[in-house]
């Protein structure tokens, strides 16, 4: 029984030892450090969301249109959800459209809404070739309720290498003309519009 409960222990031991250590990986846009003159009293209200796998850190590889694997031991420091959320607050041409932008559920009542429906953020492996992949939807709500903008964007980007470190980087590029995209349709629109103090 001795000699059980001891090769019990050890295959522990060995397997614990041998299990390879979590990477965290980040999203990373730079940004320049810029002060807003407000020009508006304008609120932008970001929701982001997406299907529940993508509201957590798991970091998913498509291997076919039938099959997503989520990574055991590689995982993003935050949701891809909260990541693009994060990115498009800070994004330096909204922050010029907007007197406010901020990531809110509960709105205020004059506040814009950009409703953000994250569909893929992911690693795809066809045979020898290894993309980046982001998907969303976007539409901008006015205070009235109105449908202002509303679009579906994505892009892949081809990665030569196989870390992880490699999507991560594109996936940042990736993210970042996403939401550069959004940002100026937005700006245009409002212009269009003629919003009060929207500069244009």
């Amino acid at each position: 029984m001795k000699h059980l409960f001891l090769s019990i222990f050890l295959i522990i031991v060995t397997t614990s030892c041998s299990a390879p250590s979590a990477r965290i990986y980040s999203i990373y846009i730079p940004h320049e450090e810029i002060r807003y003159e407000k020009n508006n009293d304008l609120t932008l209200a970001v929701d982001v969301s997406g299907p529940k796998y993508l509201t957590q850190p798991f970091i998913a590889v498509r291997s076919s249109k039938y099959e997503l694997t989520l990574l055991n031991y590689s995982k993003w420091e935050s949701s891809p959800v909260k990541m693009t959320a994060s990115e498009i607050k800070a994004n330096p041409l909204l922050n010029a459209t907007f007197g406010d932008v901020d990531i809110k559920r509960v709105l205020p009542a004059d506040a814009y809404k950009l409703k953000v429906e994250l569909k893929r953020f992911e690693r795809i492996e066809e045979r020898e070739n290894v993309f980046g992949f982001i998907e969303f939807n976007a539409e901008l709500i006015s205070p009235e309720g109105r449908k202002i903008y509303s679009e579906r964007l994505s892009r892949q980007k081809s990665i030569a290498g196989n870390d992880i470190k490699d999507l991560a980087m594109a996936l940042s590029e990736q993210l970042n003309e996403l939401i550069e995209s959004t940002a100026r349709s937005i700006a245009k629109k409002l212009c269009d519009l003629d919003i009060k103090g929207v500069p244009c």
